[in-house]
């Protein structure tokens, strides 16, 4: 009679073992899920907060998002996202903090790197900040570089060094809409 107890004994204690590993294994899944849920809609709403022009909170979403998800393949996105958020509330030098970041990093989708480098260059013209444009754009043919370029040179009166680099600019763009526009410095 004992030996039948004890054999009841072990299939019950294998059903139970059973059952919580396959719970276990379901409450992993359901808690990957979840967590995969919150963080689609943590990114949706620091979205919803940069396009509605909430930058301040926009911002805390977004270190949030870097805080609960460190090393995620959105983290430069973020930062750019940071970027532009106080690049928007008049705090460039910040914003070039966080372009930085993204522009140091290895990882960074090439396109990324490029666009922070433009918004760099764009914050570094708001601070007045000549020379580290002119470190940026130097021996540069893309056209938007060269833009910042010719914008520092306008803003310092020289009038031909500005010219020289709108026009390189307007043939890098290959654009004919740009060359029919009426021309506001002499040829």
């Amino acid at each position: 009679m004992s030996r039948h107890i004890l054999i009841l004994i072990i299939m019950l204690s294998g059903l139970i073992i059973g059952q919580v590993t396959s719970s276990s294994i379901q409450t992993d899944r359901e808690w990957k899920e979840y967590t995969s849920v919150q963080k689609i809609e943590l990114i949706s709403l620091s979205n919803y907060l940069y396009e509605n022009k909430l930058y301040d909170q926009a911002i805390l979403s977004f270190f949030q998002y870097i805080y609960r998800y460190p090393g995620d393949s959105l983290e430069p996105l973020a930062y750019y996202y940071i970027g532009r958020c106080y690049e928007e509330s008049f705090q460039p030098q910040l914003a070039i903090e966080y372009y930085e970041k993204i522009r140091t990093n290895s990882l960074t989708d090439t396109k990324l790197n490029q666009l922070a480098e433009y918004r760099s260059g764009i914050s570094e013209i708001l601070i007045n900040n000549d020379t580290e444009v002119y470190d940026l754009t130097v021996g540069e043919i893309d056209p938007y570089l060269l833009t910042l370029r010719g914008l520092v040179e306008f803003r310092a009166m020289r009038w031909s060094d500005a010219r020289q680099s709108f026009q390189a600019a307007e043939a890098s763009f290959n654009d004919t809409y740009y060359s029919k526009l009426p021309s506001c410095i002499g040829n």
